[in-house]
């Protein structure tokens, strides 16, 4: 809308003759506070509530610029999508979508306005005499559920462009709290379609000279993260590429800082068990051997695999099996029986493959590397191993002499 159509549609809503130097403040005077009015009224009828949407449209008419003129249509609209979705019997059709895509549209004019523009407003009172805020969180919440049901309209095959990843654009305004909100909600195999905003997040705000824009970085890293530990791939391949990822685009983000909030120190420790688990390697660290290839001819006795194999079975461990918590002897009995039979579940599969002798003799050097502390996790540094007798018990089931 140009500028002499806004005045017009501004002199009409307040009902007075405006310039365009009054334009700005009229804005903020005057339609901002009539606006809240609308959004703090209560509707009982969807006639009124048609009619305050009327009234909405002409104030983001007036003042499309304005970021909380902006935001209240966003968060009218948003009502008007569930109401008719709720009506719908949970289904949204086109007139639903119409407000959807209106509403992350108006939520956008937030960060479009200057940052003196975007200050929180506190104790505004309306022209009815009420009384509200405008906060930066309400307009997040609103952007939020935009996010949320665009989500839900892709799951059902519209895709709206800017989750396709296609056009993020730069780093700026919601993009970096966009990730997130996309990242956190990919819970299942349907939503691997949003992967491509989230990777096109990240790049986009990933600059190797600066740590101000990474935090797309810890995003991508927790959604691929995400993805194996929630099962949402399955073929070995994947599941190895999709943990590599989520490792480079740990390591861009810390860029040699500790964890921080955002990817923690238990998302971290997650990561590499699970590569661990699947064989990936990653810098300088040593190669480590597939899981489904321990047991092949190739594999069996190589140094890669005992190596892999010790930092499983040091993953298996803990400082409950090794008796040095306050847990009861139950519990640690317990413990270092399931550590048992993890071996034996080993050795049942290399037995299995017809690889007996190699295999004995590959868990009992991945045993001797574990339990001398030659192989460790970090986590497992300087815990103390198997007690004599069940490290005696394991060898006696692993003979090597036929």
């Amino acid at each position: 809308m140009n500028l002499r159509l806004r005045m017009a549609a501004l002199g009409l809503l307040l009902g007075a003759v405006v310039t365009p130097a009054a334009l700005a403040d009229d804005c903020d005077s005057k339609v901002m506070p009539a606006a809240l009015d609308v959004v703090l009224a209560q509707t009982q009828t969807g006639e009124q509530f048609a009619q305050r949407l009327s009234q909405m449209e002409g104030f983001v008419s007036a003042c499309p610029d304005h970021p909380w003129v902006s935001f209240m249509g966003a968060e009218l609209d948003m009502r008007a999508y569930r109401a008719i979705v709720a009506g719908n019997g949970g289904a949204p059709n086109q007139e639903a979508v119409g407000y959807l895509v209106r509403a992350f549209q108006r939520s956008g004019a937030y960060y479009s306005a200057p940052e003196e523009a975007r200050k929180e407003r506190y104790l505004v009172r309306t022209p009815s005499n009420n009384q509200g805020n405008l906060t930066y969180s309400s307009v997040s919440e609103v952007r939020k559920s935009a996010l949320h049901g665009l989500m839900q309209i892709a799951r059902m095959g519209t895709m709206h462009p800017y989750l396709s990843g296609a056009n993020v654009g730069a780093c700026t305004g919601w993009l970096t709290s966009d990730a997130q909100t996309v990242a956190y909600a990919i819970e299942s195999k349907a939503d691997l379609i949003f992967l491509p905003f989230v990777d096109a997040a990240a790049k986009a705000c990933y600059n190797p000279d600066s740590t101000a824009d990474r935090l797309p970085m810890a995003t991508r890293a927790y959604a691929y993260l995400g993805l194996v530990k929630k099962e949402l791939v399955t073929e070995p391949e994947d599941i190895r590429a999709k943990l590599l990822i989520a490792k480079e685009s740990e390591q861009a983000y810390l860029g040699g800082r500790k964890h921080d909030f955002f990817f923690s120190e238990f998302n971290g420790r997650d990561l590499n068990k699970l590569m661990r688990q699947h064989g990936v390697s990653y810098g300088d660290q040593p190669k480590l051997v597939p899981r489904e290839l321990w047991f092949t001819h190739e594999y069996i006795s190589s140094p890669e695999t005992i190596y892999t194999i010790a930092l499983s079975l040091s993953d298996k461990w803990s400082p409950m099996a090794a008796g040095t918590t306050s847990d009861s002897a139950e519990v640690v009995s317990a413990m270092r029986i399931a550590f048992n039979s993890a071996i034996t579940a080993l050795r049942a599969e290399g037995d299995q493959a017809g690889l007996k002798l190699e295999t004995h003799k590959t868990l009992r050097a991945a045993i001797n590397a574990f339990q001398s502390g030659e192989v460790r996790t970090e986590e497992m540094q300087g815990v103390p191993g198997m007690p004599d007798w069940q490290y005696t018990l394991l060898m006696t089931v692993l003979p090597v002499e036929e």
